[in-house]
């Protein structure tokens, strides 16, 4: 919980990042793992087997964390990783059985929360706290062109499991009703 007595002691930039920096991580939590972890099971589970590398690159972290997770999550029983029998130089990672009930069970219990993320606040508060993030989202500077990528659909991006880069201006409207 977020203690009054520290707010006094920052500017109200510093206090608008940490709250927003505490929002993320609670939206992000619920596998019980560090988000990062319950990504590349999520991944996994939709787009299947997948080398280590293009794993990485897909959510551009550092190869000796990408080695770490992977071995933690090896050792949790919820992949495997294997020599790629078409390239030997490269790890394959693969769901377990347990990882994908996992990622099964924390879809079914997510589903149900979606209702209650917000439900702190009225309808119109949401509205205006979903234009002003759009607001910031825009003002941000844009990403390299290497790490853009389009979605179609709110639906797409949901379910890709993958972070998303939006170009300022880029989000479609519609997104909004989709929680993205």
């Amino acid at each position: 919980m977020f203690h009054q007595e520290n707010a006094l002691e920052m500017n109200p930039q510093e206090l608008l990042r940490v709250q927003l920096i505490r929002c993320g991580q609670k939206l992000g939590s619920g596998h019980g793992k560090r988000q990062t972890q319950g990504r590349i099971l999520k991944i996994l589970y939709l787009q299947g087997p997948m080398s280590q590398k293009a794993l990485q690159d897909k959510l551009d972290i550092q190869p000796g964390s990408m080695s770490e997770i992977a071995a933690k999550l090896e050792h949790k029983g919820l992949l495997c990783r294997q020599k790629d029998p078409q390239d030997k130089r490269q790890i394959l990672l693969t769901l377990t059985d347990a990882g994908r009930e996992d990622v099964e069970r924390f879809r079914r219990q997510r589903k149900g929360q979606h209702g209650t993320d917000f439900a702190a606040l009225t309808q119109e508060e949401q509205q205006l706290l979903s234009q002003l993030l759009d607001k910031l989202l825009t003002s941000w500077a844009p990403p390299t062109p290497d790490k853009e990528r389009e979605c179609q659909s709110p639906a797409e991006f949901q379910e890709s499991g993958e972070s998303i880069h939006i170009r300022p201006g880029s989000a479609p409207r519609d997104w909004k009703d989709h929680g993205v």
